[in-house]
């Protein structure tokens, strides 16, 4: 009878430890998007969401693996962004974007995995 009810105990906080990860994991989720202000923080990678800014142009440079563009944020601040992903088909086209990085400086370096909205109309 005692093993039987050390077992449940252990299965019991079990789901509790795990249902208290969930939560925390995410509500760290929820939390890490913000504007380039938040992404100037030191050792903070955060997600971006904005709108892409046609009208200050973009380089790609596949050989050397640069793509360079600029973003709006929430706040409406404009900054440079570079990322080694390749330029997408149909950039000119897409609208909004959500970038994953760091800001340095005024600019803004992407991981690969940015993640490009729909087009704009």
């Amino acid at each position: 009878m005692k093993k039987v009810l050390i077992g449940i105990l252990v299965i019991i906080l079990a789901c509790v430890i795990y249902g208290i990860s969930s939560i925390y994991s995410t509500y760290k989720a929820q939390s890490a998007y913000g504007s380039f202000e938040n992404a100037a923080e030191p050792d903070n990678g955060y997600n971006i969401v904005g709108n892409i800014n046609h009208d200050l142009g973009n380089v790609y440079k596949p050989e050397l693996k640069y793509f360079s563009f600029y973003v709006s944020d929430v706040k409406g601040v404009v900054r440079k962004v570079i990322t080694s992903s390749p330029k997408p088909y149909g950039f000119e086209s897409i609208a909004q974007v959500v970038l994953k990085g760091q800001l340095k400086g005024n600019e803004f370096f992407a991981k690969d995995d940015i993640l490009f909205g729909p087009p704009r109309k």
